[in-house]
C-alpha cells in the first residue's frame, strides 16, 4: 500500500470542492481514494490550506492515476481552486503501539 500526503494552497475552496469530487473519482479507477481530508486554515476571502492522505495500491497505480487524461480536462478547474501542491510519498509503513 502506498500513501501520499498532499498539502494544497488553495485559492478558491468552492472550486476545490468541485475539482477534488471529480479528482476522486478518477482515483477509484486506479485503486486509490481519498482516506482523509481537511482544511488546516480557511481565510474569509476562501483561500487557506486543506491536506490530503490518499493511499493507491502501489506506486505504478499512483503514476498512472496522475497520467490519467481525464485528469487533463479538469486542468482549467484545478488551476482556479489551486495555488500550490505538494506532494509527500511513502516509502514505508510503520505501525506503532
Amino acid at each position: 500500500m502506498l500513501h501520499v500526503l498532499v498539502r494544497l494552497t488553495v485559492k478558491d475552496f468552492a472550486a476545490l470542492a468541485q475539482f477534488e469530487q471529480r479528482a476522486a473519482q478518477l482515483m477509484t479507477n486506479y485503486g486509490g481514494q481519498i482516506v482523509a481530508a481537511f482544511e488546516t486554515a480557511h481565510n474569509d476571502d476562501g483561500t487557506g490550506e486543506e491536506v490530503h492522505l490518499l493511499t493507491f495500491p502501489d506506486e505504478a497505480a499512483f503514476n498512472a492515476y496522475r497520467q490519467e487524461p481525464a485528469l487533463g480536462t479538469l486542468a482549467a478547474l484545478r488551476e482556479q481552486a489551486i495555488a500550490h501542491t505538494e506532494v509527500s510519498v511513502s516509502v514505508g509503513v510503520k505501525q506503532y503501539g
